[in-house]
């Protein structure tokens, strides 16, 4: 059963906060706090670990991110953590050319057999954003002579 958002056991909404700024009102998650309800040290924590706590923090919902998920990777230094998959949600993916090609026709498939089944193509869409860089290198075989435009 999940754990109750607001009760004593629960992690990540004791590291939210909420912080005015330029008239808006913004949920921040606040690894300090959430290091000294669990009595761990942030300082022998890898930055590498502390972005991917942050993230558990921010999309903790108790399905897909639980208190467990968080727990585990807020004791990696103390060497209690395990072999366990989380969910991480990146703010957006950059995608080269030669594996973002394959993605957009890989979603054109979908959407094409989503609405074959006469459903809405738009629901297949990434769920966080994706940029795609093209390369656009020419490369050069003839240059500096008269009639390298003709060849």
């Amino acid at each position: 059963m999940p754990t109750e958002p607001n009760s004593p056991q629960s992690l990540a909404p004791d590291a939210a906060q909420t912080v005015q700024l330029c008239g808006g009102s913004y949920r921040v998650h606040h690894l300090p706090a959430l290091a000294a309800k669990m009595g761990i040290s942030l300082e022998k924590l890898p930055y590498s670990i502390k972005v991917l706590l942050e993230n558990l923090l921010r999309h903790y919902d108790d399905e897909t991110v639980t208190q467990a998920d968080i727990e585990c990777v807020a004791n990696y230094s103390n060497g209690q953590y395990k072999d366990t998959e989380i969910a991480f949600y990146p703010a957006r993916v950059l995608m080269p050319d030669s594996s973002g090609l394959p993605l957009l026709v890989d979603l054109a498939s979908m959407r094409d057999r989503v609405a074959g089944l006469g459903k809405d193509p738009g629901l297949i869409n990434p769920l966080i954003p994706v940029d795609l860089v093209v390369d656009h290198s020419i490369t050069t075989e003839f240059a500096g002579t008269a009639d390298a435009r003709a060849k």
